[in-house]
C-alpha cells in the first residue's frame, strides 16, 4: 500500500510472521477483577480495533465477549488454552515446592542458631580455596618443567635478576631464614620470570613439601597472570566496599583447615605490592601469626614483594589508624 503522505513510501502487511506482542500474565481465577483483565486482553490482542470503545459493550463483561468472538478468532480460543494450560502447570510446580518445603520442616523441626547458620558455608568456602591453591600449585610447577630445563630457565636471567633469585635462595633453602625483601622494577623488566623461577627453585629444593611457596596478588587478574591467587583468599581476609574492612580472627574450622594448607609454606610471593594498602599489609602479618601460632614479623615466613611504586600512586586507606 502505497502512502500518500510520503512519495515513493509503501506501507508492507508482514504475511508470514506474526508480530510480536507482549502483554501481562494474569491469572483469570485470582479475582473478579483479574478476570476482566484477562479478557479484555485477548479481546485487544486479537480482534481488530481502532477505538477502544468497540471492545467494550455496555451490559456485557470481557468475559462474555470473550465467549461470543471466539467463533469469530479461533486463534484467539487457541492462545487462550495455552494460557490456562500453563497457568495450571504453573500452579502444579508451586504446590509441589510448598508441599516439599513443609516436609522437609517436618522431617528437620527447630531453627538454627543465627550466629551458627552460615559456618558451613564459609569452612566450606576456606576448603575450597585451599584445594584451588594446591591445584593452581601443582599445574603451574607441572606446566613449568614440561616447557624448558630449569637451569636454562635460571641461565635466561639477566645478572640483576640473578642476583635476587641467589639471594632469596640462600636464605630460603640453605640457611632457612625468614627474608623479607621488596623487588622493584618498572614494566618489561622480568619480575614476572623472577616469580616463575623461584616459584620452581623453592618447589624443587622442598620436593617432598606439598606447598612449600605461595604466590599471590591484590586482585585476580594479577594474580592469574603468575598462575597465583588472590591475597585475600589466601589468607581469608575481610572484604568490604566503600570502607576499610574490619580484621576478625578465623573461625576454630577454618583456622584448621588452612593451617593445614600453609604449615609448611617457606615462602610467600606478593606482586603488584603497589595496590597493597598499609591496611591489608598489617591483615596479614596479623594472620600469618594466627596461622603459625607465633609472634614473629609475617609468622616468621619469608615475605618477597614486587612492584613498581611509581607506577601507581599511594592506595588510600580512610579508617581509624589514620586519627
Amino acid at each position: 500500500m502505497k502512502l500518500k503522505s510520503a512519495s515513493g513510501l509503501y506501507l508492507r502487511k508482514r504475511e508470514n510472521k506474526p508480530y510480536i506482542v507482549t502483554h501481562r500474565l494474569i491469572n483469570p481465577n485470582k479475582s473478579e477483577q483479574d478476570k476482566e483483565v484477562y479478557y479484555y486482553q485477548l479481546l485487544k490482542l486479537f480482534k481488530p480495533w481502532r477505538d477502544e470503545s468497540i471492545l467494550r459493550q455496555s451490559g456485557k463483561t470481557s468475559y462474555e465477549l470473550f465467549l461470543q468472538e471466539c467463533s469469530n478468532y479461533p486463534q484467539m480460543s487457541v492462545y487462550h488454552q495455552q494460557q490456562i494450560h500453563r497457568g495450571k502447570k504453573d500452579q502444579e510446580i508451586e504446590a509441589a515446592i510448598k508441599e516439599k518445603v513443609q516436609q522437609l520442616e517436618r522431617e528437620e523441626p527447630g531453627q538454627e542458631d543465627q550466629e551458627t547458620a552460615m559456618e558451613g558455608c564459609a569452612i566450606d568456602h576456606a576448603q575450597t580455596a585451599m584445594q584451588d591453591l594446591l591445584e593452581s600449585h601443582i599445574n603451574a610447577t607441572r606446566q613449568d618443567n614440561a616447557a624448558d630445563n630449569l637451569a636454562s630457565a635460571y641461565m635466561c636471567l639477566n645478572a640483576q635478576q640473578k642476583e635476587v633469585v641467589d639471594l632469596i635462595i640462600t636464605k630460603v633453602c640453605k640457611e632457612e631464614k625468614a627474608i623479607r625483601l621488596l623487588v622493584s622494577g618498572q614494566a618489561g623488566t622480568g619480575k614476572s620470570m623472577v616469580i616463575h623461577t623461584l616459584r620452581r627453585l623453592v618447589s624443587q629444593h622442598y620436593v617432598s613439601t606439598a606447598l612449600p611457596v605461595v604466590v599471590a596478588a591484590p586482585t585476580g587478574l594479577a594474580a592469574f597472570s603468575i598462575n597465583g591467587t588472590t591475597i585475600h583468599r589466601l589468607l581469608s581476609l575481610p572484604v568490604e566496599h566503600g570502607k576499610p574492612a574490619d580484621y576478625y580472627p578465623l573461625q576454630q574450622e577454618q583456622l584448621t583447615t588452612i593451617r593445614a594448607t600453609l604449615r609448611d609454606v617457606k615462602l610467600i610471593i606478593i606482586d603488584e605490592v603497589s595496590m597493597v594498602s598499609s591496611l591489608v599489609l598489617l591483615y596479614i602479618h596479623l594472620r600469618l601469626t594466627e596461622i603459625m601460632s607465633t609472634n614473629e614479623f609475617f609468622g616468621g615466613i619469608s615475605i618477597i614483594v614486587f612492584g613498581d611504586f611509581l607506577q601507581l600512586p599511594p592506595v588510600k586507606v580512610i579508617s581509624h589508624l589514620s586519627l
